[in-house]
């Protein structure tokens, strides 16, 4: 039983797709039919059920998706371990990383990493923080760098969090919006006018939900996206106010006075029952040291 034959078949468990498990697995779609048609051929069982775009499990699949997600853990796990006899860095190092973190944090520090330990192979992932979060827990990558969640989260879950970053968030215009010409400052006279915010399930946008449901305010919305970089070139242009860190801003921008405070933490999240390679550990350890104040 081939290893990539299983990791193809929980790709498409995954995604309940062939065309996206290839991309996933960065291989073509023939090349992952092929792996499932050797695995089903193997285990004489019929694994999926092709009901019109979807790839569904079908009960031995359901059986077996547990068992096939256990051998791939128990492989990576030993392989890390495999690694860690060596002296010398090599291996893969899994990364996931939201885009903000990835363009404005990370550069320098894999430069870095990179330069010192060139036979390190650094395979990234951009994903959102939640998204981030659950590569994690199923293993699909060693460490993610997100925008940490609240407190209560971090209080129940069973992942390692390590606080980096302190990163302040700011409200920001364009510097010929009106609200940049007029001087309009505090967040209440900002709610009444339109705004291009984080999504909902962002966490920079759980923050500022937070101070407006504490100052009984609510925003007008022209529209959201997770994509803090399309948020920054909209607002530039006039479009509406945001909310974005202190270090996106730039001559495009006003940074509007406001008596909230706000921040958001940075930093990783990792299993804690998960063997780490050398590598990972280094990275952790040595380039990316806890948030000092």
């Amino acid at each position: 039983m081939d290893t990539r034959e299983i990791q193809a078949f929980i790709a498409i468990a995954k995604h309940q797709s062939f065309s996206i498990a290839a991309e996933d697995l960065f291989i073509t779609q023939p090349a992952v039919s092929k792996r499932l048609a050797s695995l089903e051929e193997e285990l004489q069982q019929k694994l999926f059920d092709r009901i019109g775009r979807k790839a569904l499990l079908t009960p031995a699949g359901e059986i077996f998706l547990p068992k096939a997600q256990q051998i791939i853990q128990t492989f990576n796990e030993a392989a890390k371990s495999l690694d860690n006899l060596d002296n010398k860095l090599t291996g893969t190092l899994r990364i996931a990383t939201s885009h903000h973190i990835g363009l404005h944090r990370l550069p320098n520090i894999l430069r870095k990493f990179i330069e010192d330990y060139p036979e390190v192979q650094i395979n990234i992932r951009f994903l959102d923080s939640e998204q981030g979060r659950i590569a994690i827990e199923d293993d699909e990558v060693d460490i993610a760098l997100v925008t940490l969640p609240n407190n209560e989260f971090r209080q129940y879950t069973k992942l390692k969090i390590k606080l980096v970053w302190k990163d302040e968030l700011a409200f920001i215009c364009g510097k010929q919006h009106p609200i940049a010409l007029n001087n309009i400052t505090g967040l209440d006279k900002l709610c009444q006018i339109p705004a291009i915010l984080p999504s909902k399930q962002t966490i920079t946008r759980q923050i500022l939900e937070r101070a407006l449901h504490d100052s009984k305010l609510s925003t007008q919305t022209l529209f959201e996206t997770n994509y803090l970089e399309t948020i920054k070139t909209m607002v530039s242009i006039g479009l509406g106010w945001s909310i974005l860190p202190k270090t996106m801003i730039d001559e495009s921008l006003h940074e509007i006075s406001s008596k909230e405070n706000l921040s958001r933490d940075l930093g990783i999240i990792y299993h804690p029952s998960r063997t780490m390679s050398k590598a990972c550990l280094t990275l952790l350890e040595d380039y990316l040291p806890t948030y000092i104040p």
